[in-house]
């Protein structure tokens, strides 16, 4: 897959190997699992900036977002019931230089293979 591109196809050893250089280690480690000519899906779904909210505010936004019955299924990662959004809010998306939020849906539900095709990003502010 080539990122951003719209089209499908295996990216080369190479490719993956100037993406790492490049400082895209994520989205390289993520397109390196993908078997060449197997590509149906996106490696990394589009994520939107999605403003700021304050703590307390991505809380309230998170049990709305999910829904009655989200469970958090690891820490900071909640699921929806239904399993068709989550949001991400652990160590690293606090612990980054900017803490901040996932909020994403899924293509088909999480526990049945479902792969994350959207993501909106929340800046997390002091209150």
């Amino acid at each position: 897959w080539m990122k951003g591109s719209g089209k499908t196809r295996a990216l080369s050893d190479a490719e993956i190997e100037a993406l790492l250089k490049a400082g895209e280690a994520d989205w390289a480690a993520q397109v390196a699992m993908l078997k060449p000519g197997t590509v149906t899906a996106m490696a990394k779904a589009p994520e939107f900036a999605s403003g700021r909210l304050s703590l307390d505010r991505v809380m309230s936004a998170k049990e709305f977002f999910l829904g009655p019955g989200a469970r958090e299924v690891s820490f900071g990662r909640w699921v929806s019931t239904d399993g068709m959004r989550q949001v991400r809010f652990g160590r690293h998306e606090m612990g980054s230089n900017s803490p901040h939020a996932h909020f994403e849906a899924y293509d088909k539900p999480a526990g049945q293979g479902g792969v994350v095709i959207e993501t909106s990003t929340v800046e997390v502010t002091s209150p």
